[in-house]
């Protein structure tokens, strides 16, 4: 799996990351992965139009 991403989101409430998420996941087919990078985690959302979204 490739560990850079195109675009990175940034949310700040619990409710906009899982809005951000589910939207992603409907848009997919797949459920965000958590990725640890530098002791902090990071949610890999998938590709869209062939863009990976970090």
């Amino acid at each position: 799996m490739n560990d850079q991403a195109d675009v990175l989101i940034i949310t700040v409430t619990k409710v906009e990351s899982q809005a951000v998420m589910q939207a992603f996941e409907q848009a997919t087919g797949h459920e965000a992965t958590p990725q640890a990078i530098d002791g902090r985690v990071y949610f890999n959302l998938g590709a869209v139009n062939g863009r990976g979204f970090g």
